[in-house]
């Protein structure tokens, strides 16, 4: 008789001890990890590949190196990664980073645009054996002195420390940009991989304060115009992985940064533009924005009234804060897939606990959730593509991968999807 999907009521979560370290597991034990097919990551083929004019070199065994390329296939950038297949026996003597300069050289001459930076990545495996691929990508600056050299990691066996994966990846992407020597009134926003939206509300409320541009890596046609980041006054950092990217750029650069809270409480993006004003000394008038924010969510939830929804993990935002913002705007969450909670998800689960203590929350990852499909468990509207999976009757409003929603914008994007085509503002 199979086991059927675990899960804990909000209550039950809200009295969870928070374990010592960075985070705690929704259901703590020793167990495979299930991952969803609604699951999906960038990883280093598609961050690294956002820097333009490079390419990058990967450096592992064939099981792993044919994961990034396909990856680098699935985007249209294949052609600019570039594979060292590995044994174990170079592995363990170390003798696969003496064949590294060979294959830039000849990268260099097979390219189809000469690249003007290389990322030097490197595998779990070579994290295991503390190669240093820093040693590795000065020799080769000192050799190759026209192209840029940094090193990449894609370690998933890091997931669990301060470094993981995707914060190394970001600190290699960023640090390719140069320091400049003077400042302008541009602003930079680190992380996403989608540029954002032309009617997003947050260069618009910079441009009328005399702010500007706002520059993103994925929009820079050249290496030249990611150096332009490097003048910017300030960076904005967009979730927890860009936050070490964002502290290397302070310590290099000198310049400081915020960090974007990506949520769809509308007096939470009040309270960071009030911030970001105070952090660029002048007032981003920002009400008209806000009382849009709050009628358009409370117009959806009268079109929602009833309807049951299911706030999935691999949403924009946190799963537990954007159930509470809906609640607050009176729609009707029954269910929340997380995998873990970190000491700031605190104070949002005791909320949730107290309004909604029957709140189902399933672990995303944990085994017995390869039930759920199965289970047709009652749901009307689900958010996110995880979601989406596990309750297929219902219906799903997925993160648009084109474009980048945030602030009041993303607020919109969520209530209009949830309104649908009834939506009238």
């Amino acid at each position: 008789m199979r086991n059927p999907p675990r899960y804990l009521t909000m209550q039950e979560l809200s009295q969870i001890p928070l374990q010592a370290g960075r985070y705690t597991r929704i259901i703590p034990g020793r167990h495979l990890k299930y991952v969803a097919p609604g699951v999906d990551g960038l990883g280093l083929s598609s961050f690294s590949l956002l820097l333009p004019e490079s390419a990058v070199l990967f450096i592992a065994p064939a099981g792993c190196a044919r994961h990034v390329k396909m990856r680098a296939f699935a985007i249209g950038k294949a052609d600019r990664l570039f594979l060292l297949r590995v044994t174990e026996e170079e592995l363990v003597t170390g003798t696969h980073l003496a064949r590294i300069p060979e294959a830039v050289e000849e990268i260099l001459k097979r390219a189809k645009e000469r690249p003007k930076a290389i990322f030097i990545g490197s595998s779990c495996v070579d994290t295991i054996l503390a190669s240093d691929y820093e040693r590795v990508c000065r020799d080769l600056s000192r050799r190759f002195p026209d192209v840029r050299f940094h090193p990449s990691y894609m370690d998933p066996i890091m997931f669990d420390s301060k470094k993981s994966p995707d914060s190394r990846i970001h600190c290699s992407l960023y640090s390719f940009v140069e320091k400049q020597p003077e400042r302008d009134q541009g602003v930079n926003l680190l992380g996403p991989a989608a540029p954002l939206d032309e009617n997003a509300d947050l260069p618009r409320l910079l441009a009328a304060a005399g702010f500007g541009p706002v520059r993103q890596m994925c929009r820079c046609r050249c290496l030249m115009e990611a150096d332009e980041m490097g003048r910017s006054r300030l960076n904005l950092a967009m979730g927890g992985p860009v936050k070490m990217a964002a502290e290397q750029l302070k310590a290099a650069h000198g310049t400081p940064y915020l960090l974007v809270p990506p949520t769809h409480d509308p007096e939470l993006v009040h309270g960071f533009y009030e911030k970001l004003g105070q952090a660029l000394g002048a007032v981003l008038d920002d009400g008209e924005e806000l009382a849009k924010a709050r009628r358009r969510l409370s117009a959806a939830a009268e079109i929602c009234r009833g309807k049951r929804i299911v706030v999935g993990k691999n949403y924009f935002g946190s799963p537990f804060e954007t159930a509470k913002a809906l609640l607050e705007y009176g729609f009707t969450v029954t269910t929340v897939v997380k995998n873990k909670i970190t000491p700031k998800d605190k104070a949002v689960i005791a909320w949730l606990a107290e309004r909604a203590p029957g709140m189902r929350v399933y672990s995303g990852d944990h085994p017995t959730l390869n039930h759920l499909r199965e289970e047709h468990e009652p749901a009307d509207l689900v958010i996110g593509s995880d979601a989406a999976y596990f309750y297929p009757e219902a219906r799903a409003i997925l993160q648009d991968g084109d474009r980048l929603h945030v602030c009041y914008q993303a607020i919109a994007y969520l209530a209009d999807g949830l309104a649908g085509e009834e939506m009238r503002v």
